[in-house]
């Protein structure tokens, strides 16, 4: 999924009303994008400058005082962050690094290479150990996806931004159904904590979808096998994760 800003103006009511009570509202992706900025760059001009350059790309084109008003929003809570105990700004912690909001962030990207290669990270409760290279593609695999299960099973948060990602595509899709697949439980957990959605399961499911009467589906690509035909209740297939295997993925793809 690409993470690049894209402007939500243009969203219908029928796509608003998918989110949950207290999820991230439409007009939110550009703030996220100036938090980002802020975070990665520091309050700065030329982070200001990048922002007003993606602000100008949005469609419909914002008022004239709003990029303003999501920039200084962001510096207030920017400020917040710098007031906390430890706080390290940009310029000390990554003075010489390019810059690449739609990235992993420097302590994102250290904890996945630091699995990757040493087949150990550091959470907030202990560490989580991998006893293999077999096990390190699973491990990886849901790091990518925003959430890791621990060595107690328990689910620890990673990052939101494939929930970010998905969120854009909700908007953009203005309505139309979408089918999304998921390979980890905690996939499908974390985006039902964000979004309205249906885990097609049963063979009402099924009918309810091919009928258009499921806005935003979930589908695990196991139980979507030969013979299982979704063709007639949307043409927008999402993969939240991708599946190692290519089988499924092909017939995930026939079938829909």
């Amino acid at each position: 999924m690409s993470l690049m800003p894209i402007c939500p103006r243009a969203v219908t009511a029928k796509s608003s009303s998918l989110r949950k009570e207290g999820a991230t509202p439409p007009n939110a992706t550009m703030s996220r994008f100036a938090g980002k900025l802020i975070k990665r760059y520091g309050s700065t001009e030329k982070a200001f400058q990048i922002f007003m350059e993606e602000a100008g790309r949005c469609y419909p084109p914002l008022s004239d005082d709003e990029p303003g008003k999501v920039w200084a929003s962001a510096q207030r809570f920017a400020k917040k962050v710098q007031g906390q105990p430890g706080y390290v700004p940009p310029e000390k912690y990554q003075p010489d690094t390019t810059l690449q909001p739609s990235d992993y962030s420097d302590v994102e990207r250290k904890q996945y290479e630091r699995l990757k290669s040493e087949l150990v990270m550091t959470v907030s409760d202990g560490e989580i150990t991998v006893p293999d290279a077999a096990a390190l593609t699973g491990k990886l695999s849901q790091l990518a996806n925003g959430a890791i299960y621990d060595d107690a099973k328990h689910i620890v948060e990673f990052h939101s931004r494939k929930l970010d990602a998905l969120e854009d595509i909700i908007e953009s899709a203005n309505g139309n159904p979408l089918l999304v697949a998921y390979w980890f439980r905690h996939d499908i957990e974390r985006i039902r904590k964000r979004f309205e959605v249906r885990e097609i399961r049963t063979s009402q499911d099924i009918i309810d979808w091919n009928a258009g009467k499921i806005p935003v589906a979930m589908i695990h690509p196991a139980s979507a096998g030969h013979g299982l035909n979704l063709q007639s209740g949307g043409s927008i297939l999402v993969w939240f994760g991708l599946t190692w295997s290519l089988k499924l993925y092909i017939t995930k793809r026939i079938n829909t």
